[in-house]
């Protein structure tokens, strides 16, 4: 209990955080609107409409109880489905008997004038056995439906719906009592727990700061109060859009213009000499201000991000399987209520629509095993999920509190790295800052997670590094390889990032065996993330491949085929590399915010400032003994590391035998550029900035990228 209250003391101001952000959820839980009321009209479309219909690429036959079989004998089948302009957001096709195999249907739907295209689609897959299909539509008026079932099926009916729910507000007595017993708690037992007496010391420093900003001249006074004023419209602003699930273009348009404020005046007071102006605090601010608007402003549905909606399956199969929560499709149904695909331009619409026939298809699944190691990242998020059920907050709120939740981790675990740096903070900044980062970690995903913690054990390392008088002590280790061990949860091949770990300074031990424990918990360690990863491979083979890659996807027969010719493998390797790392494919990358399809000019201005502070964030300190020989080892590093997750990909998601490597998109590079930019420049470049001029300009330009992104993303399709 002793070690637990100085463990406790030491790190009061985190589980102050997450206290704070508990009794936040709790008020919010109490406030807001609970339930909802479904309305729907429907109109049934029998097997003698189908029949009458135009219809081409079948053969019709008819089942031994009158219904309709359909054969497809053509290259493109279609199914034109009569309706009558009435409102439609729900579709689902009933099937005389349960489909024979698993079976890709497409439903194509056109308004009045339109044309059948890609772009108004929904494309789903179903399992076999499968006795009736749903397709949820952005809500409209259409003249004509168009139905690609690449299958035999039999059908029964379809029956298109319009779905309208409206919220009750009812009262909720149990976030109530549990918000009011913990705050009981924590007032009586303050003078132990010390919760209240550190806010109001809190208060009392605001204030007094504001007092002293006084004596200095009424503009500094003035600058300070609107740092906070603007700080506190934010939050307000936030909570009460959240309270409500309330998201609209005008809504989008406050939440910008507040963040820009909010974001210029904090950046504008640490310009003229205000406090709290450190690297890691800016960073912190920066990215919790902004990841917030990301949140709030990305569409409440998956399929934005690369395999976002896997990821949010299997943290709601986290959530049903370990916390007994169960949720009806009718939760998801509000998604296409309260946040209507039209409030964000045509190029967003297919998207958004998706969700509900993706959840649909994906959710049916009950078995599947749980790794906890591997699946780490998305534990907090099945719990969230579970807690958020169990004090009746709606779907919407749910998917915001989700996303802000990963913006929370992502920017205090690298803000933690970045304040032990003596120098580098700038670039790690600048490489965690960049629009496709913080759109991934303003998302449901584990790259924000693999990123956060494998940039927190670099920065540990390098600290030690920078310090060479200093001996190295117990908790470094341990934090250092618990976040090694944290980040590689998630994708076990980045293991290869710790072995420049090997390489810690011989100044930084007593003596030869305390060295010895070192390199021996390194080793161990990173083996058992290797065999976290390689046993499953081993051990089925045939699951190791990724079948989204294709039917010609095989990783036992990309295996062998790689040792039978190695020589022709390291040729498509290298190409591929070649390619990966050139700028053109940077410039186009490092802004993504994948299937939203944003531009990305902003990209340029990104890579020149992470290129500036390559060669500029550099000190005395990045002066140790041994860097030569260090920075050798991790640009080797790197290049293991990357040619490991190309052939990780090479084997799970590319078909056998094929010249180039499908999947390895850009992202998989992020977690790798901390340790391999850290190697360019050198200590001899003297940056003559001053430190408040340096943060200034890099945490100024990266916000005005980011903000530049939104406009570009959000505010011009508005």
């Amino acid at each position: 209990m002793y070690r637990l209250g100085l463990f406790l003391k030491r790190y009061r101001r985190v589980w102050y955080g997450i206290l704070t952000v508990f009794l936040a959820l709790l008020l919010t839980a109490v406030c807001s609107a609970h339930g909802t009321e479904t309305q729907l009209s429907a109109q049934v479309v029998g097997q003698d409409d189908v029949l009458s219909c135009q219809q081409s690429g079948y053969e019709v036959q008819l089942l031994p109880d009158g219904a309709p079989e359909f054969l497809p004998v053509g290259e493109d089948p279609q199914l034109l489905i009569p309706v009558s302009g009435a409102p439609v957001n729900k579709l689902t096709v009933r099937f005389a008997q349960p489909l024979p195999q698993d079976t890709e249907l497409q439903l194509f739907y056109a308004a009045e004038g339109e044309a059948l295209t890609e772009g108004h689609s929904l494309c789903i897959e179903f399992a076999q056995g499968t006795s009736e299909a749903t397709f949820y539509l952005p809500g409209g008026s259409y003249s004509l439906l168009c139905l690609d079932v690449n299958g035999r099926f039999g059908f029964g009916e379809l029956v298109a719906e319009e779905i309208s729910f409206g919220v009750t507000y009812a009262f909720e007595p149990v976030p109530l009592i549990v918000f009011a017993l913990l705050a009981v708690l924590l007032a009586v037992f303050d003078s132990r727990v010390g919760y209240f007496s550190a806010v109001r010391g809190a208060v009392r420093r605001i204030w007094a700061c504001g007092r002293e900003e006084y004596g200095r001249g009424r503009w500094r006074l003035l600058l300070y109060l609107l740092m906070w004023g603007t700080a506190l419209l934010y939050a307000l602003a936030l909570f009460g859009l959240l309270l409500f699930s309330y998201v609209s273009r005008w809504s989008i348009l406050l939440m910008v213009v507040l963040t820009v404020l909010a974001v210029a005046a904090r950046l504008l007071w640490h310009a003229v000499g205000g406090r709290g102006g450190s690297p890691a605090r800016l960073f912190f601010l920066v990215t919790v201000l902004i990841g917030f608007l990301f949140a709030y402003i990305l569409p409440v549905t998956t399929m934005l991000a690369w395999d976002d909606q896997i990821h949010y399956y299997r943290s709601e199969l986290i959530s049903r399987t370990l916390l007994f929560h169960e949720r009806s499709f009718a939760d998801y149904g509000q998604a296409m209520i309260f946040y209507p695909a039209a409030e964000y331009g045509q190029a967003i619409e297919p998207t958004n629509a998706a969700l509900l026939s993706m959840s649909q298809s994906s959710f049916r699944e009950n078995g599947h095993p749980f790794n906890p190691y591997t699946y780490i990242a998305y534990l907090h998020q099945a719990f969230l999920i579970a807690l958020s059920d169990w004090l009746s907050i709606d779907f919407i709120l749910q998917m915001f509190v989700l996303k802000m939740a990963n913006v929370l981790i992502y920017a205090f675990v690298i803000a933690a790295g970045i304040r032990r740096l003596k120098s580098g903070a700038y670039l790690f900044s600048a490489i965690c800052l960049m629009p496709t980062c913080m759109f991934l970690a303003s998302g449901i995903n584990y790259d924000y997670w693999v990123t956060a913690f494998l940039t927190y054990a670099l920065a540990v390392f390098l600290s030690e590094m920078q310090r060479p008088e200093q001996p190295l002590t117990r908790s470094s280790v341990i934090s250092m390889l618990s976040a090694l061990v944290l980040g590689c949860g998630p994708k076990a091949v980045y293991v290869v990032l710790g072995i420049p770990f090997l390489w810690m300074h011989k100044s930084k031990f007593r003596d030869r065996a305390q060295r010895r424990r070192y390199l021996r918990a390194c080793l161990i360690v990173m083996a058992v993330v290797v065999l976290s990863f390689l046993l499953p491979f081993f051990i089925d083979m045939e699951g190791a491949s990724d079948l989204r890659g294709g039917a010609d996807v095989n990783g036992a027969e990309q295996v062998k085929g790689i040792l039978r010719h190695p020589l022709r493998y390291a040729g498509i390797l290298l190409r591929f590399l070649g390619e990966y790392l050139s700028l053109g494919q940077a410039t186009v990358s490092c802004a993504s915010f994948a299937y939203l399809n944003a531009s990305a000019w902003f990209a340029t201005v990104a890579l020149f400032l992470i290129a500036f502070c390559a060669f500029t964030d550099k000190s005395e300190a990045d002066a140790f003994e041994g860097v030569g020989s260090f920075k050798a080892v991790s640009l080797l590093t790197c290049f293991v590391q990357l040619c490991l997750v190309a052939s990780a990909l090479y084997i799970t998601f590319t078909p056998v035998g094929h010249e180039t490597i499908n999947g390895c998109q850009w992202r998989y590079l992020v977690p790798v550029l901390p340790l391999l930019l850290y190697c360019f420049g050198s200590c001899r470049v003297v940056n003559r900035m001053r430190e408040r001029v340096m943060s200034t300009l890099v945490f100024g330009t990266l916000s005005a990228v980011l903000l530049g992104s939104v406009v570009t993303l959000y505010v011009a399709q508005l």
